[in-house]
């Protein structure tokens, strides 16, 4: 599987690799399935019983296994693109976990302000790490997480959850691989898995920028005619990929008025979707507003590199050299 899909906005490429591995097993026909012989629940309170855990290979071909062994296929699967995982333990359960590396992520503009994604977190020492409860496969990645990070809350504070590093046990425990088999799972539908991905992203950011939205509309509402409040909340859209959404801010304040920053803003999205004749456009009616601004300058000329006009990209960089 190569995770290629792209979303602006969303930095943490371990929280985007990790929600695509998440639907790449729903997609996979994997279930969650208890043990019958060797129950996780009960075994783990045995410190003198062995459980018996699945490669990962084998929970892909038996398309089945229980908290151990789907929190073993899912740290697997992160590993193999890069991303270090652990395991979380609570009284009779284990899930896994990942790093999203020495910085929580972005929540919108307003850092002080705690998103859900930022209550949902494990702290270990500079490390932010999301906790996933594997074993729920129907409820999607989101609530998967949620639940994974309400467990850790409520056994954290009694003292009875604990984080343990794939990669610190592997030196005491070193990975062991097992014969070649002619048996390969079953190649996924990468467009239902692209669909089902990009749905729950969309779902993150939207949960993520909820907070700073209302702040701005609201602001919005209070300054009608101010077209700062709403250039702000087009630039926090486009930020996150809503490339639709931050269309129609900018367009609602052209409709009243040439405003330069809204003019550059939209002539950059359509600049970044290719439509470089549309983005001459309106880099042009800036231009009418500010002809000596830095910013028209360049933009004028990395467009008109883009449509080979070459006179004008000479002209624009000569002015910009002379300020």
């Amino acid at each position: 599987l190569q995770m290629d899909i792209k979303v602006d906005g969303i930095n943490e490429q371990s929280l985007r690799k990790a929600m695509g591995m998440y639907y790449a097993i729903v997609q996979s026909g994997v279930r969650y399935v208890v043990d019958p012989r060797t129950p996780y629940a009960q075994f783990s309170a045995l410190k003198t019983d062995v459980d018996f855990l699945q490669f990962p290979r084998q929970t892909l071909e038996y398309r089945g296994g229980d908290c151990d062994d789907l929190s073993i296929l899912f740290c697997a699967l992160l590993e193999s693109v890069g991303v270090d995982t652990g395991f979380i333990t609570v009284p009779g359960h284990i899930m896994p976990a990942f790093s999203l590396g020495k910085t929580a992520p972005r929540t919108g503009v307003q850092p002080q302000q705690q998103s859900p994604g930022t209550a949902n977190l494990v702290i270990d020492g500079e490390e932010a790490w999301v906790p996933v409860e594997i074993t729920e496969l129907k409820e999607g990645f989101l609530r998967a997480w949620e639940s994974g990070a309400k467990q850790w809350r409520e056994q954290s504070g009694r003292g009875q959850a604990a984080l343990h590093r794939t990669r610190e046990a592997w030196k005491t425990y070193e990975p062991v691989g097992l014969p070649a088999t002619s048996s390969q799972p079953a190649p996924l539908d990468t467009g239902r898995l692209e669909a089902a991905f990009l749905a729950e992203m969309g779902r993150y950011v939207d949960r993520e920028i909820m907070p700073e939205v209302a702040r701005l509309q609201a602001e919005i509402r209070r300054a009608a005619t101010d077209p700062r409040p709403v250039n702000r909340l087009g630039i926090l859209y486009a930020s996150y990929g809503l490339s639709d959404r931050a269309v129609a801010e900018f367009e609602r304040i052209l409709k009243r008025q040439e405003y330069l920053p809204a003019l550059l803003n939209l002539g950059n999205i359509r600049f970044l979707a290719g439509d470089y004749e549309r983005a001459l456009q309106l880099y042009e009616r800036a231009a009418k507003k500010d002809p000596e601004s830095p910013h028209v300058l360049l933009a004028l000329a990395r467009v008109s590199h883009e449509l080979e006009n070459y006179g004008v990209v000479r002209s624009a960089f000569g002015r910009l050299k002379a300020k």
